[in-house]
């Protein structure tokens, strides 16, 4: 496709050049053209043939000898506004190629929907077994149809990403799997992974996790230490989810992840989960994790997928003087409402800043446990200097229980002047309801 592109950007070049020396030859006139003979003359050597090579020298002559009485300053000003408008037509003619493809595109992949699409639901949701020879004849395909571009797969692939993106139920995956094998896609993903360049194996891999499509882990392995970075990082998360032999190796490391890794390796922990397959021990991988912040996402990963057993051992965390590890483990005890981390947090408040104080609070409120939790939001608001902090502690208190409620209004007969917008925001459902309590 990119070489048609430039083979009709090339052609239209030459026209250009084709009509440009046939306007120059009507501005010149005869000092340039010799009457006689119908040609232009450089001095002592050519004459004209208006080939492709003729104009290119044409045109040469033109840019040295009309230009030859201006400052260079005007000729190279000359030569940027020629570049900057082949340019542009360049960007232009690029752009409308590019269009013209992408209608293309869509237009083919419209009618594969509309061909397709209630059909693969038809076999993706029916509640029993179809054989291999049924989904054939359903799908109306080849008996020997399998899939042999990158192309084909593309289109494949958005109609299968159109349906996962919108699925609300269970597939039945047992047809699933017999639909892959008779389009023969894992064939030709195993094959990308294997010939393909590194950027058709990046967005395989990424395709086959986003899927969930079943492939051998054996055939990345020989990448998960790879030289390049984006090719090495997709190759271990693909390692992740695809084999059972020690999968979260990756996570030794103490590479910073970046928040995408924290959010791709955090998928996969919930689609390992969500397939019954072992979970990582994450208290040996927050212990040897010598980096802070690969430390406290692990930290909140234990709160999410961790064992009952382990959450109790974050309780030692709760003594770090890093805020970012205290913050960590204080959102996991609140994720899974883990009721003996409560004393522990409230006798953290006064050292915290304002901002993992509002934390602690918005905590205790998900956890819900715990003695004199009102008395202590009523201390807390006491003791806070500044206006966000009190608002979070009167949300807090109100949402907590009756006697909480009780307590707002305690507050509010002694409270200044300045105060009162607290309440009032606090009190007024409309007001309220346009907040929501994030950890």
């Amino acid at each position: 496709m990119k070489i048609k592109i430039l083979l009709i950007l090339f052609a239209l070049g030459v026209l250009v050049t084709v009509v440009g020396v046939a306007i120059h030859a009507k501005m010149v006139g005869s000092t340039s053209f010799s009457i006689a003979q119908n040609s232009f003359v450089e001095p002592g050597t050519l004459t004209r043939d208006f080939s492709v090579f003729d104009a290119i020298r044409y045109n040469g002559y033109q840019f040295t000898t009309w230009f030859n009485v201006y400052p260079l300053v005007v000729r190279i000003s000359y030569l940027v506004v020629v570049s900057s408008i082949l340019v542009w037509l360049f960007t232009v003619v690029k752009i409308l190629v590019n269009q013209w493809f992408d209608r293309r595109r869509q237009r083919i992949f419209s009618h594969l929907y509309e061909q397709y699409y209630d059909t693969l639901n038809e076999i993706l949701y029916s509640g029993r077994r179809m054989s291999k020879e049924e989904i054939v004849k359903r799908m109306a395909l080849p008996k020997d149809y399998a899939i042999s571009s990158q192309r084909e797969l593309d289109f494949w692939f958005r109609i299968y990403i159109v349906d996962h993106v919108k699925r609300v139920r269970e597939v039945n995956r047992s047809n699933e799997m017999i639909l892959l094998r008779v389009l023969h896609m894992r064939e030709y993903l195993e094959h990308t992974l294997l010939e393909g360049t590194t950027s058709q194996r990046i967005s395989v891999m990424q395709a086959v996790r986003y899927l969930s499509i079943p492939m051998n882990g054996g055939l990345v392995a020989r990448l998960v230490n790879t030289k390049n970075y984006l090719l090495r990082r997709e190759a271990r998360l693909f390692y992740m989810i695809n084999t059972y032999d020690e999968p979260f190796e990756m996570i030794d490391n103490d590479e910073t992840f970046t928040l995408w890794d924290r959010m791709e390796i955090h998928l996969m922990m919930s689609q390992t989960n969500a397939m019954g397959k072992p979970l990582p021990p994450f208290y040996a991988q927050i212990q040897q994790t010598k980096d802070i912040p690969n430390k406290a996402f692990l930290i909140q990963e234990l709160g999410y997928f961790g064992a009952p057993e382990d959450i109790e051992l974050l309780l030692q965390y709760l003594d770090s003087t890093d805020d970012r590890i205290f913050r960590a483990a204080v959102k996991s005890f609140a994720h899974r409402e883990y009721e003996p981390a409560v004393e522990p947090i409230k006798a953290n408040y006064r050292r915290s800043s304002p901002h993992t104080r509002r934390l602690i609070l918005r905590s205790l409120l998900k956890i819900h446990a715990g003695d004199d939790i009102e008395d202590f939001y009523a201390w807390c608001y006491d003791v806070s200097p500044d206006f966000k902090t009190k608002r979070a502690i009167l949300r807090c208190l109100w949402e907590y229980s009756l006697r909480g409620k009780r307590k707002v209004v305690l507050l509010r007969r002694a409270a200044s002047p300045k105060e009162q917008v607290l309440f009032l925001h606090i009190q007024n459902e409309i007001l309220r309801s346009t907040e929501t309590i994030k950890l």
